[in-house]
């Protein structure tokens, strides 16, 4: 048993657990979740640092723990557990398609944790953009490459449901 033996169904859904993965990293690493535009002056924060650019010239600086709202805080803390969820629900796919090919409660591991990576994030997008100190910011592409991330992984564990009632 290995790759070629595995359903497409397993096979897709690593696939998409692993852009899922690579969307919400860079999502995750990034400054850009609220970005404030205006005079010349572009302001983007979250959820690790906050740039500010002016004239072709920019600058960033870590973001201090103390200095943030406990809003901020839960919502890096959900991400924070939903990107580590989702690197979970990767590596236990990969595991039951190329290890453990014959290992059920893998397999059903792997797709809980696809599930909760998405709840999770989706819970930390939720409570940043609704945050009060989100207020006069619009969406950055970060936060939209997150919310993409969360999106494919719920369909990486429908993949894996799907795998799971076929048989």
């Amino acid at each position: 048993m290995g790759f070629s033996d595995t359903s497409m169904f397993m096979k897709i859904s690593m696939a998409l657990g692993i852009v899922a993965f690579i969307f919400d990293l860079i999502g995750f690493a990034s400054p850009y979740w609220l970005i404030q535009s205006g005079a010349g002056v572009t302001i983007s924060n979250l959820l690790w640092q906050s740039c500010y650019s002016n004239d072709g010239s920019s600058e960033c600086k870590s973001l201090q723990s103390e200095g943030l709202t406990s809003e901020i805080k839960a919502g890096q803390a959900f991400n924070v557990l939903g990107f580590l969820a989702g690197g979970v629900a990767v590596v236990l796919i990969i595991l039951y398609i190329f290890c453990l090919t014959n290992k059920k409660p893998v397999r059903l591991l792997g797709m809980i944790a696809a599930f909760v990576a998405a709840g999770l994030i989706l819970i930390g997008v939720i409570i940043i953009g609704t945050s009060d100190s989100a207020k006069s910011f619009v969406v950055g592409w970060a936060m939209i490459l997150a919310i993409i991330g969360a999106i494919l992984y719920v369909v990486t564990g429908v993949m894996v449901v799907v795998d799971v009632v076929q048989i």
